[in-house]
């Protein structure tokens, strides 16, 4: 009963630290690890993704071009951040993509996700 009560609590905390934004910002994260790794295994969103490169676009161009119409998601940036509480998307190298949501602090990322990109994207 007393291990319960502390889960309880502890659950609870967690989800009053959660604001709005965050939640958000942590949508907006998933959204585009899923699109990104669609891209690396799915054939058909795979040639969509290189088509759209072969047109100038970029990764975070894709992943917001992805996002279905009125969809309460961030907005993606490529490279730097543009706007407190959305999600950049930075390529590290030609194999791996950094996928950073940032707070009210632009200068310093809340998460990090890294993925590595398929041969078929590229």
């Amino acid at each position: 009963m007393r291990m319960a009560c502390v889960v309880i609590l502890a659950a609870l905390a967690v989800i009053g630290c959660s604001s709005p934004e965050r939640n958000k910002l942590n949508r907006g994260m998933e959204f585009a690890k899923k699109t990104i790794e669609r891209a690396n295994s799915d054939p058909a969103a795979s040639a969509s993704l290189k088509s759209s490169m072969e047109q100038g676009d970029t990764i975070a161009d894709y992943v917001e071009k992805s996002k279905p119409e009125n969809a309460d998601l961030p907005p993606f940036s490529e490279e730097t951040p543009t706007l407190p509480w959305s999600v950049c998307i930075r390529m590290t190298d030609q194999w791996h993509v950094n996928i950073e949501g940032y707070g009210e602090d632009l200068a310093k990322p809340l998460c990090v996700t890294t993925l590595r990109l398929s041969e078929v994207r590229r």
